[in-house]
């Protein structure tokens, strides 16, 4: 008879030789060096605190009038010369347009004053026309002048009270608030938009000591 004798403690060996062996035809995983390099670490900290501008204005309109439209709302950015709000210009318009017609009748009868005196000169070295009458004409010329003039001079007011029935941002900003509504009749000096200006702020809030060596502007 023949014996067979088996060694059982050589069996698990065997079985983790087996398992560890690398499998046939694999490949081995790629490694990646890189190298060590010093780093500052970077801490971010949340804060609380308040901005302030170093332009800020309460608006008022120039003129006195009915709202009409208002092109802005408490938050909204606007650039210096942007029309803000607009009074009712009806009647203003009317005026400037009544004054700009002033202006031509003024112009047109100190045309006709003028060429009325230069006839009498001409005719008065023939004795044609008496030199009183020449006199009369030139006071004329010279009144008619002074009345172009002033009709100009009121005309560009007009037109001046005209363009105050529109508010412009004086500056660069955000509407901070609208204290106003469509329909309602404002005066001067009575404030109807805050402005705040954006171009130039200022930002405080509180650090606590153990960061102020940290901090970097």
């Amino acid at each position: 008879m023949i014996s067979r004798r088996i060694s059982w403690p050589s069996l698990p060996l065997a079985a983790l030789l087996y398992c560890c062996s690398p499998a046939h035809g694999s490949e081995g995983a790629a490694v990646v060096v890189a190298p060590v390099q010093e780093q500052a670490i970077q801490r971010s900290l949340r804060l609380t605190g308040t901005v302030t501008a170093a332009r800020a204005a309460q608006l008022s309109t120039s003129a006195s009038g009915l709202v009409a439209s208002i092109d802005v709302d408490a938050g909204s950015v606007v650039k210096q010369g942007d029309i803000l709000l607009q009074l009712d210009p009806e009647l203003a318009q009317l005026q400037a347009e009544s004054a700009a017609a002033q202006v031509e009748q003024a112009r047109n009868a100190l045309a006709d004053a003028r060429r009325r005196l230069e006839e009498a000169r001409s005719l008065a070295p023939q004795r044609s026309i008496a030199e009183s009458v020449v006199r009369d004409l030139a006071a004329e010329v010279s009144i008619d002048e002074a009345a172009l003039h002033q009709a100009m001079a009121d005309a560009a007011y007009r037109q001046g009270v005209l363009a105050r029935h529109e508010l412009k941002a004086p500056f660069n900003g955000v509407v901070s608030a609208k204290l106003t509504e469509l329909g309602e009749w404002v005066t001067p000096g009575q404030p109807v938009l805050g402005l705040v200006g954006i171009d130039d702020v200022r930002l405080d809030f509180p650090v606590s000591e153990d960061y102020l060596a940290d901090i970097r502007p």
